[in-house]
């Protein structure tokens, strides 16, 4: 089997492997076609989640929007508050291999 390394953390891995096991960078153009171009931020997801959480402007970042209005529709009812600060501490606990999965990949 051949192998090559990942462009990002320098593993070896096989040339057939679209995202590297180690550190779930995508490798080549092969690997482009399922990866959403517009990746995200875990910082700046966080960020949104502390200071305009209560309006759901995370959620329109990680590109849920049916989440983020319902958030803006009953910030009023400072309940979104509550739910923003629970967001924000599980994106700042969430491993940023784990944030990658789950909010920069597409699913074909």
């Amino acid at each position: 089997m051949t192998q090559t390394t990942c462009s990002q953390c320098r593993s070896a891995i096989s040339l057939n492997q679209a995202i590297c096991e180690h550190c779930y960078a995508a490798q080549g153009l092969e690997a482009l076609a399922g990866m959403d171009p517009n990746w995200r931020s875990q910082r700046l997801a966080r960020r949104l989640s502390l200071w305009l959480g209560s309006f759901g402007a995370h959620k329109f970042y990680l590109g849920e929007p049916l989440r983020g209005s319902l958030y803006l529709l009953f910030c009023w009812t400072l309940v979104p508050t509550v739910l923003a600060i629970r967001d924000s501490v599980h994106l700042a606990r969430m491993a940023p291999a784990q944030f990658y999965r789950r909010w920069c990949l597409k699913l074909a």
